[in-house]
């Protein structure tokens, strides 16, 4: 995966969060911080609590 991939070659963590267009179309985000909400309802991606 290009995110394990990019942690190597950088030596910071990179995450992959998938977001659905419809779910990125209905929340219409202004930030990014609106688009990683939606990792919060995917927890199963992400091996510790990131988001408390």
């Amino acid at each position: 995966m290009w995110a394990a991939r990019a942690t190597e070659l950088t030596g910071k963590e990179w995450r992959y969060v998938k977001v659905l267009q419809t779910n990125f179309n209905s929340l219409q985000p202004t930030t990014f911080e609106d688009c990683a909400h939606f990792g919060t309802l995917q927890p199963s991606l992400f091996d510790d609590d990131m988001y408390g």
